[in-house]
C-alpha cells in the first residue's frame, strides 16, 4: 500500500525525511523501523538585471542624449561567470548608443560590477522596446540565458504654460466692484505634461484676491481647459500690484520644470469728468 508524499521546496535546502512504521510480520512478531530518505534540493541562480533610470526611459526629441546603465547582479548573492550579449548590441534602435559593440564579464554577483551603458538621443517622437539577449554559468556549472526588455520613449520638451482671462486683468477696476480671473495651464505643443502642482500659497494672496480652492494639483495637463484655477478680484480700496502664481510641473520628456504667472491689477475711484466756464455765467460781451 504506497503512501503518496509531495516535495516542493521553496528555497536551496539539504536534508534527511525519515518515515517511522510499525507492521506484524509473518510469524506473528512486532516489527519497527525508521526508512530514511536523503532529500536535496538547488533551485537554479538567476541573473537580474536592472535599468538606471528605473521604469520607462523617456528622452527628449532634440535636446541632448539620456545616460542609461544597465547593471547584472545575481539574485542570491553568489558569483556567476562567462556573462555575454548575445543579441541586440549590434543592431539597437534608432536613437540609441553605445561604445560597446560587445560586451562581457568574466564574474558577476552583486554591486555594479557588470554594467552597461546606453546613450539615448532621440532624432524623432516614437516609441519602442530595446531587448538584450545574453547568456552565462550559474554558480553550479550550468549554461543559462536570459532576456532584458527596456521600454524607451522619444517625446517632447515641452513647457505648461499659464494663460489668465481676461488676458493681462490690467484694466482699472472700480473698488468696491468684482472681478473673476480664470487661469489655464496647458502645454505649449498640446502633449502631455504631469504632477503640476502650483506651489504658491493661495491662502496668502495680496489684498483684494481670493480663491475658494486652498491648493491646486493635476495629475496631467495637455490642451484644454482641464487644468484650471479660479480667482476673485474684489477690492476695498484703491491701489496696484501684480499677482505672481508659481507652479512646478514634470514635462514630456519626464524633466521638474517649474513656471511662473504675473498678473498686474489696478483699483480706482469712481470719479467722473466735469466742465466749468471761466468767467462764470452770465457772461457779457462789449459790442462794437
Amino acid at each position: 500500500m504506497p503512501v503518496v508524499l509531495n516535495y516542493a521546496p521553496v528555497v536551496a535546502a539539504r536534508g534527511t525525511l525519515t518515515v517511522d512504521y510499525s507492521y506484524t510480520d509473518d510469524s506473528g512478531a512486532a516489527r519497527h523501523r525508521p526508512d530514511r530518505h536523503s532529500l536535496f534540493q538547488h533551485l537554479g541562480q538567476h541573473r537580474r538585471r536592472t535599468a538606471s533610470p528605473a521604469g520607462q526611459i523617456n528622452a527628449a526629441v532634440k535636446s541632448g542624449g539620456q545616460p542609461v546603465a544597465v547593471t547584472f547582479v545575481t539574485d542570491n548573492g553568489k558569483a556567476a561567470t562567462n556573462l555575454t550579449i548575445t543579441s541586440g548590441l549590434t543592431a539597437l534602435p534608432a536613437g540609441w548608443s553605445s561604445a560597446s559593440h560587445a560586451f562581457s564579464c568574466a564574474s558577476v554577483s552583486t554591486g555594479n560590477g557588470c554594467q552597461l551603458e546606453f546613450d539615448l538621443c532621440a532624432g524623432a517622437l516614437g516609441s519602442g522596446t530595446l531587448t538584450l539577449g545574453y547568456a552565462y554559468t550559474d554558480d553550479t556549472g550550468k549554461a543559462q540565458t536570459g532576456t532584458f526588455n527596456l521600454a524607451y520613449a522619444a517625446t517632447t520638451n515641452d513647457n505648461v504654460v499659464a494663460t489668465p482671462s481676461p488676458i493681462g486683468a490690467d484694466h482699472a477696476l472700480v473698488a468696491g466692484g468684482t472681478q473673476t480671473v480664470s487661469v489655464v495651464f496647458t502645454t505649449d505643443d498640446g502633449r502631455l505634461a504631469t504632477a503640476l502642482l502650483l506651489t504658491s500659497s493661495l491662502t496668502a494672496l495680496p489684498p483684494g484676491w481670493s480663491s475658494t480652492a486652498s491648493s491646486l494639483a493635476c495629475p496631467s495637463v495637455s490642451g484644454g481647459s482641464g487644468c484650471a484655477l479660479s480667482l476673485t478680484y474684489k477690492p476695498q480700496v484703491y491701489g496696484a500690484g501684480t499677482l505672481i502664481l508659481n507652479y512646478s510641473y514634470k514635462n514630456n520628456a519626464g524633466r521638474t520644470r517649474t513656471g511662473s504667472l504675473s498678473i498686474p491689477y489696478r483699483a480706482t475711484t469712481d470719479d467722473t469728468i466735469s466742465g466749468t466756464t471761466s468767467p462764470k455765467s452770465p457772461l457779457s460781451g462789449v459790442t462794437a
